[in-house]
């Protein structure tokens, strides 16, 4: 199965059933949503395909092909990265005010904010291998059931992993190494997505 884009139409998303050669279904959905279609802006699971277009979260059924609005919100820049049970976890980004990265966790039927997550890290980077300044890095993936979240930090030395549950956002883990081996001011950390196999 797969599904493209019609670059004839605009705004025309279709699935097809590439061993058949038989299109499943049809989308018109607003043009710049499909425009949206990033793999840096947009999530692919086995039910559904999520896309932002900046401050808006958009759905598309895979096996029906409807299309819905998820979550808007004027103040914040949106990135799906995780849907399980119910709930969609996004990247929200603040766009006014003082920039700031947290992890939300929206209702994926209501678009209501179920929870919020402020890592204590300074920024998100997933540029993989780095050396992490004092005000530290964070970066979160998934383990397949659980939201992983990896923070680096330099003065002290220290590497905190944390394991939330997607469904309400309480903590269901954590590991802390506290006295990593510094070098001047700054730590070599390996790349976050090795980490968070651990």
């Amino acid at each position: 199965e797969m599904c493209i884009r019609d670059s004839y139409r605009p705004g025309c998303l279709q699935k097809w059933d590439a061993a058949a050669m038989e299109m499943q279904w049809q989308a018109i959905v607003p043009e710049e949503v499909v425009d949206a279609l990033e793999p840096e802006t947009a999530l692919l699971d086995e039910r559904a395909l999520y896309l932002s277009d900046g401050h808006t979260l958009h759905v598309i059924s895979l096996t029906e092909g409807t299309y819905r609005q998820v979550a808007s919100d004027a103040d914040h820049e949106l990135v799906p990265l995780l849907a399980r049970d119910g709930v969609l976890v996004a990247l929200a980004e603040r766009t006014r005010g003082t920039r700031q990265r947290t992890l939300w966790g929206i209702d994926a039927a209501t678009g209501a904010l179920r929870w919020e997550y402020r890592p204590d890290a300074g920024d998100l980077d997933d540029r993989g291998s780095t050396v992490v300044s004092t005000d530290g890095f964070w970066s979160v993936g998934s383990d397949g059931g659980s939201l992983v979240i990896l923070e680096a930090f330099s003065d002290p030395a220290n590497l905190v992993l944390t394991t939330l549950a997607p469904a309400d956002g309480t903590v269901t883990g954590s590991f802390d190494k506290v006295n990593l081996v510094p070098f001047g001011e700054y730590v070599p950390i390996v790349d976050p997505k090795w980490a968070i196999r651990i």
